[in-house]
Formats: C-alpha cells, sequence, structure tokens
C-alpha cells in the first residue's frame, strides 16, 4: 500500500527577509534552554477549495543553534502525481540576520525517491541542503503545494522530537462554508478560534512561547507529548472515486468501491485450485494450503502510482505476471479464497516494527500496508501475503498488536490483531561441545525462534 506522504496543507504567512531576519538575540533564554532548534515563526494555510482541490503554503524563519539541529536546515519537500510544489523561497542569515545565502532556483534539487520496497512510484523531492555555517543560524522559507485530492490533511504539531522551542506558530484552515472539517486537538492546547467570511469558515490554532519537550522523566515519545491538532476531511475524493471518512466504516466502503470486480481468477488457476483442494473440507487446511500456492507462485514487487497506491491491481494481473504490491498479493489471496469457499477479508495497517498504533478514535487516512484476515469458527487466521517464507497465520512485531481497518461488504471496522505474551516470544538454544583428549573441540548449536523472537530475527514482511 503507498506509503503516505501526508500532504503540508497549511500555513500561510509572508515572512519578508527585508522585514524579519530575526536575529538571535530576541529569543528569550527560557526558550534557548535544551533548544537545538527555535521556530521563530511557523505559518500554515491549508485552503480547501472544492472537493478535490486546494491548495498548502508554509512559511516558516527558525534558528539552529547545534549540529543537531542541523536536519532543520535542510529544506525537502515531497510531492507526487497529485500534488505539485510551486514559488519555493529559502534563504539563510547569520545570528545578527545578516543574509548568508539567498537559495536559487536552479539551486533547489527535485528527485525521484521511490522507496527501497518499490520498483516504482510516484514520490518526488524538492531538496536543499546547505553547507554547515556558523552556529547559531537562522533559516527562512516559504512555498505552495497545489493538491488533487482531500484525502489528507496534515496536522499541527511543531513540536515532534526533543529540542524544539517554539516562539510563533499558526495554523489557519479555510474551507467552503459548511464543510465538516473534522479535527481533534490534544495535549493541552488551546482551542481553536472559529470565524467566518461570505462562503468561508476559517479555524485557526496558535502555539506561543512554548519551552523545548524534555522526555528525559517520561519515557515517552515526544510527539505524544506535544500540543497538537489532528485533521482530517469528511467529504474526500481520490482522482474521481468519492468517499466519506467521518466514519471508519465510511473509509472501509471507499476502499471496498476501489477494489470492487478485481477478483476474477482464470480457468487454469481455477483447475490449479480445484486439483491442490480435492477431497479438502477442512476451512483451515484450505487456507494454509492457498497460503503455500501464493508463496511459490508469486513475489512480492510494489509500484505505487496515483491512486494505485490505495487501490490494487487486479487478481489477473499477478496471474499475468507472478507478482504484485501488499494490496495485489492479498487481493489475490481473497480471489483465490474466495473460489475456494473461504471468507477473507482485506485489513488496511499501520506496518513496522518501531512505528505507533493508529489513533483508532479519529478516522483517517493512517495506514501503509495490507494483510487478509480469514475468520474461523473459533479465532481469525491472519495472513501476510508479500513474503515467501513467513509461516502461516503469523504476523509477528511488524503488524501484530494493533488495529486496524477490515474492509467488508457494510463498510470498514476497526479491529485488533493478535498480541504476541511473553510465554509466546521465545529464544531457546541449545549448544552441545565435545572435548577431544587433545584439548580441540566440536560445537553443534540449535536455536529455535518464537513469536516476536522470530520476526525480529527473520523480517519476514515489506511495506507496500
Amino acid at each position: 500500500m503507498k506509503r503516505v506522504i501526508f500532504i503540508l496543507m497549511g500555513l500561510s504567512v509572508v515572512i519578508s527577509s527585508t522585514s524579519q531576519t530575526y536575529p538571535v538575540s530576541t529569543i528569550t533564554s527560557d526558550l534557548r534552554k535544551d533548544a537545538d532548534v527555535v521556530i521563530r515563526e511557523w505559518n500554515q494555510e491549508l485552503k480547501v477549495l472544492g472537493l478535490e482541490k486546494g491548495i498548502y503554503t508554509e512559511e516558516m524563519a527558525f534558528t539552529i543553534f547545534n549540529s543537531d539541529g542541523f536536519r532543520f536546515a535542510v529544506f525537502g519537500e515531497y510531492y507526487d502525481k497529485l500534488s505539485k510544489i510551486r514559488n519555493i523561497s529559502i534563504s539563510y542569515y547569520d545570528a545578527a540576520g545578516k543574509q548568508l545565502k539567498r537559495v536559487r532556483g536552479t539551486d533547489i534539487g527535485d528527485f525521484n525517491v521511490t522507496s527501497s520496497g518499490s520498483v516504482y512510484d510516484d514520490n518526488r523531492i524538492k531538496y536543499f541542503e546547505p553547507e554547515e555555517y556558523d552556529y547559531p543560524f537562522t533559516m527562512v522559507y516559504s512555498y505552495e503545494k497545489h493538491f488533487e485530492s482531500t484525502a489528507f490533511f496534515q496536522g499541527f504539531r511543531p513540536q515532534g522530537k526533543e529540542g524544539i522551542s517554539v516562539e510563533n506558530a499558526t495554523y489557519t484552515a479555510t474551507v467552503p462554508k459548511g464543510y465538516n472539517l473534522r479535527f481533534k486537538e490534544l495535549n493541552g492546547i488551546k482551542p481553536h478560534k472559529f470565524s467566518e467570511s461570505d462562503d468561508k469558515d476559517i479555524y485557526t490554532w496558535k502555539i506561543q512561547g512554548q519551552k523545548a519537550i524534555n522526555t528525559s522523566y517520561h519515557g515517552v515519545d515526544p510527539k505524544e507529548l506535544a500540543q497538537q491538532v489532528l485533521l482530517s476531511p469528511s467529504q474526500f475524493m481520490m482522482e474521481g472515486y468519492e468517499g466519506n471518512m467521518s466514519t471508519w466504516n465510511g473509509l472501509g466502503a471507499w476502499q471496498g468501491k476501489l477494489n470492487k470486480g478485481r477478483d476474477v481468477i482464470s480457468d487454469q488457476v481455477k483447475a490449479e485450485i480445484d486439483q491442490l483442494l480435492e477431497g479438502i473440507e477442512d476451512q483451515r487446511k484450505k487456507a494454509r494450503l492457498i497460503y503455500d500456492y501464493l508463496q511459490q507462485n508469486t513475489r512480492y514487487v510494489s509500484i505505487q502510482l496515483g491512486i494505485g497506491g490505495f487501490q490494487t491491481f487486479d487478481a489477473m494481473s499477478v496471474i499475468d505476471n507472478g507478482y504484485g504490491d501488499c494490496k495485489a498479493l492479498s487481493n489475490f489471496t481473497y480471489s483465490l479464497l474466495k473460489y475456494a469457499g473461504v471468507l477473507s477479508r482485506q485489513v488496511i495497517i499501520r506496518a513496522g516494527a518501531d512505528e505507533n498504533d493508529i489513533r483508532a478514535d479519529f478516522p483517517s487516512m493512517q495506514f501503509n500496508h495490507v494483510i487478509l484476515a480469514v475468520p474461523m469458527e473459533s479465532d481469525t487466521v491472519w495472513l501476510e501475503c508479500t513474503s515467501q517464507t513467513a509461516p502461516f497465520n503469523f504476523l509477528g512485531s511488524f503488524t501484530g498488536d494493533r488495529h486496524a481497518l477490515m474492509v467488508t461488504e457494510e463498510g470498514g471496522v476497526i479491529v485488533k490483531t493478535p498480541k504476541y505474551s511473553a510465554k509466546d516470544n521465545l529464544l531457546n538454544r541449545t549448544t552441545n561441545v565435545i572435548l577431544d583428549m587433545d584439548g580441540n573441540a566440536k560445537a553443534k548449536v540449535s536455536t529455535r525462534y518464537k513469536g516476536r523472537r522470530f520476526s525480529d530475527y527473520y523480517g519476514v514482511t515489506r511495506i507496500g
């Protein structure tokens, strides 16, 4: 599944290098304490112009105090088939506010950023990395992103990491009058201000004078402590496919609409499945044999283009090519099971051993992978369809113990994948050593991995 690169749809306050150069001397001591970076001004503005169009502008100034904050001096903004970046402006200033460099358009790179798991996708990046100036120095930039899908709204979270202080940050969302902009305010952020014009509703959030987050005594991700706002659309559209994300059921219905009619398999494959399952009535055994068939006859290849990052290739394409991404291979397995009379469900999930769980109380695009669930009488079989070697009914740390969206005929429903308990996670190693009379030794080592220990060792899955 296409890894979601959130479209930053945000803030717009013009930062003029002639009127504001942000000398370091004006930063208060409390904001400098524990800070690698101080955000001087961060203005984001989201303008939803219709069901399928909008503009996001971002204008930002921040002062960088040391090498730990240097990553903030690097400009890198992603775009793809459904978005375009325009009007980039980048400048750097020394501690006194004197301009060090004004970046020309020809200095900014434009690169394809196909991920390691993809053969090809349409993700690109506008990129510029400066020299490492004497610290502290300040970067000021602005750009516009024009987008042709309203499926993703970037949230407001200036402090996503430790070592970031905030002087001023503003997020403004402007939507058509009556549009149901969905948002969730977290961690004590000051509630939004609402205003309206003739044909628009306007929502504004501000953060001012916020000291750097220190997690030394909390032991949690700074993103979980930071003041923030999550935003998501209600009605949305992507390449002509309209949906409603106000509920998980609505998002699941949209995903189901994308995949409808893509489960046709060839007569030859039907004959192979008939032969494979001849005389077998047990549903679990059928599922196991079909999973083995999948692993023996396909391989994982990721191609993510536009809505193709969310809409599966049909089952016949997997048959013809012998490969597919996570959506295509899950859909192919679903198609084989359906032909065999075994019910299965597509499950959209956020995968990755180090990924946080989704926010199940806020329907939105939070996923990057697809697996398959096969309900049985007393339990559910879970299938990771991108691996040729993963055991049957094994998810491991990659997709285990997290919430996901199961797609049904009626829409979507939130489910929880299996959790591996301490007794399930086992590394058992036996070593036999034989010593001869001369002091030489021969050793035989046998190691058994179970549960998360197996997946941590084996690395059985990929995102796509």
